[in-house]
């Protein structure tokens, strides 16, 4: 089997690759979070209630489950690019149709703009990881950060759009970065740092089920890709409801909660790369778990706007090394010859993401009270946080990731 060393040669077209994945990974931020800003709005609009308004979660990250999934197998025979290309043009498409209609109809614009967000986010990811062997860690916390910056942005422009009466066009605009977005992804040659495939690998795709069945490694750490996405897009996507619920003022700064545990998400994978240098990956991924699971204790305990967002800053500056951390593990375990099984895992992930949040509302309509509905989250975080304080019985951790890598 042949492949090259080096995916993105050191020149100025490059660097202008670099800079165009992190801008599509901001808009891909944006969409992703999207939702929870909305979902007030979208519930009053077609009169949902908890349980119903999970759907739209569980459309979202089913489209992402497809969509990294088919991500996984497309970069071996289409490349980077066309990856690229395919994620935006859904992401705009579904974007287009958001709030138009039926809920029947906006179920289908969120589950085409979450496969696009599967395509983006997995092609994004699994690119970075390529292209920096030697750091992967660092670099996938940093790049993570600019779909961060988007997270954050997504509550104020939904406020903003909001307050000056103009929602639908925000979500145009949006819908026309992603259009402008594929273009710039087509324009691109394999020479500005997006390979195509004969550049990636030659040879046949070694993806077998029977092999993540018999391997705990992938299995676990797909596991931590179905809590954590799980544990982030349930706290992202329902504080917003949260806060609009316990807040007694009549203003809109209820909308921003999420904006909070995306700012500290941002601060936490800022500092990462540091902390690496001072102390191993699991041990910094088992601090910010036990930090995350304190915080979320607190959200539940809260009942003021000040003690929610605070306790939503904390949990994402906890959960901010997870990703970042096990996504270099996957990568080094799959290499250059396996983006399917790298797609595969991601793939629970995205599951995970529809899943609990989904969950989430069943929990508050079944008990009456959103409160009970986010102990979800909490469960995520202390599994997640088993994980890795027992390797010896579960192996989806560093030690594990590195023996798996010796002996393939």
């Amino acid at each position: 089997m042949e492949l090259t060393t080096e995916l993105v040669p050191k020149s100025p077209s490059s660097r202008r690759a670099i800079l165009l994945v992190h801008a599509g990974f901001i808009l891909t931020g944006i969409i992703t979070t999207l939702l929870g800003p909305l979902l007030p709005t979208l519930a009053a609009r077609w009169a949902l209630d908890d349980m119903r308004s999970g759907y739209l979660f569980l459309s979202q990250f089913t489209g992402s489950f497809i969509g990294v999934i088919l991500c996984g197998r497309l970069i071996s025979v289409r490349g980077f690019r066309f990856c690229f290309v395919t994620g935006f043009v859904l992401i705009a498409l579904g974007a287009a149709c958001l709030g138009r209609g039926t809920w029947i109809i906006g179920l289908s614009s969120v589950f085409a703009y979450g496969a696009g967000i599967g395509f983006s986010a997995g092609t994004t990811n699994l690119w970075v990881s390529e292209v920096n062997p030697s750091r992967r860690a660092s670099a996938l916390s940093l790049v993570n950060c600019s779909w961060t910056l988007g997270a954050i942005a997504s509550p104020l422009l939904v406020a903003l759009g909001d307050q000056i009466r103009q929602l639908s066009l925000f979500v145009a605009a949006f819908a026309t970065a992603a259009a402008l977005l594929a273009l710039a992804f087509a324009a691109s040659t394999p020479d500005k740092g997006l390979p195509e495939p004969a550049t990636i690998i030659s040879g046949p795709s070694n993806l077998s089920l029977s092999r993540i069945v018999r391997d705990p490694f992938p299995l676990g750490l797909g596991l931590i890709f179905f809590l954590y996405i799980g544990a982030e897009s349930s706290l992202s996507g329902w504080s917003a409801t949260y806060a609009h619920r316990l807040q007694s003022s009549r203003n809109d700064a209820w909308a921003l909660m999420p904006s909070f545990f995306w700012t500290g998400l941002l601060l936490g994978r800022l500092i990462v790369p540091g902390t690496l240098r001072l102390m191993s990956e699991l041990r910094l991924l088992r601090a910010g778990l036990a930090l995350a699971g304190i915080a979320c204790c607190f959200v539940l305990g809260a009942s003021r706007f000040s003690a929610i967002a605070g306790s939503c800053l904390i949990a994402g500056l906890g959960l901010a090394g997870v990703f970042p951390i096990a996504m270099s593990w996957l990568s080094e375990y799959c290499g250059f010859t396996n983006y399917q099984l790298a797609g595969v895992v991601l793939a629970l992930g995205g599951l995970g993401g529809g899943v609990f949040p989904w969950l989430v509302g069943l929990t508050s309509d079944a008990l009456g009270n959103l409160r009970a509905g986010l102990v979800v989250p909490l469960l995520c975080v202390i599994l997640i946080l088993c994980l890795c304080a027992f390797p010896a019985l579960t192996l989806p951790v560093y030690r594990g990731a590195k023996q798996a890598v010796l002996q393939k």
